[in-house]
């Protein structure tokens, strides 16, 4: 199975391919698999609010998930109150469906292993590591959300996270001791992306 992701998937597809990458991971890993997932606001009704293109809840250890995929923007610029950013399915920047789908899989991981979030419990040092290290995206405005990014790259595209983001990759991989999906390197999953997508990603390995 090819594991090039192409921006140019229309939002459903991103989706699909998105369950697909996120729930054999999962299941690689052992870990459970979410209870609920909800792909349109319709279905997530107030669950899933205006303004969000994703979201997880574990109240009552009951893991759900909500992706407005219709709403998930596929070209490779995307425009935020904060600027422009350039992002593709399986690069640092994603907010494709595939991209919020595998990042919402990371709360549910987090929430997984430790009913109280594992990124902020003491014996995680997750929080001592995000100190010492640049972010993956801007999506990193805590530690819950730093988290999330770091399985929603592990899954997408491991090799880039292991190259760019090197700390998170060994906490992920030696201490928790989860595998990626395959070890293909990060060109190969962005072989379909425009060569600007290419010129970002070799600009924010040079933070790594």
């Amino acid at each position: 199975m090819s594991v090039a992701l192409d921006p140019r998937w229309t939002p459903q597809r991103s989706a699909r391919v998105g369950k697909d990458l996120a729930w054999s991971w999962l299941t690689l890993n052992r870990l459970p698999l979410p209870d609920e997932l909800h792909l349109d606001r319709e279905s997530a009704g107030k669950f899933l609010r205006k303004t969000w293109l994703g979201v997880h809840s574990s109240k009552r250890r009951r893991s759900r998930i909500a992706v407005a995929v219709d709403d998930c923007d596929f070209s490779g610029r995307f425009d935020t109150p904060n600027g422009v950013f350039i992002q593709a399915p399986g690069s640092f920047e994603d907010h494709s469906a595939l991209g919020v789908l595998c990042h919402e899989v990371g709360h549910h991981v987090d929430y997984t292993l430790n009913p109280k979030a594992y990124s902020r419990s003491k014996v995680s040092g997750f929080a001592d590591l995000i100190d010492c290290e640049a972010e993956i995206s801007d999506e990193e405005y805590n530690i819950h959300e730093s988290f999330a990014e770091a399985i929603r790259l592990f899954i997408t595209n491991p090799d880039l996270l292991m190259r760019g983001r090197p700390a998170r990759w060994e906490l992920l991989t030696r201490q928790l001791g989860l595998r990626p999906l395959h070890v293909k390197g990060w060109k190969v999953v962005l072989q379909k992306a425009p060569k600007y997508v290419h010129s970002a990603v070799e600009w924010w390995l040079q933070d790594a």
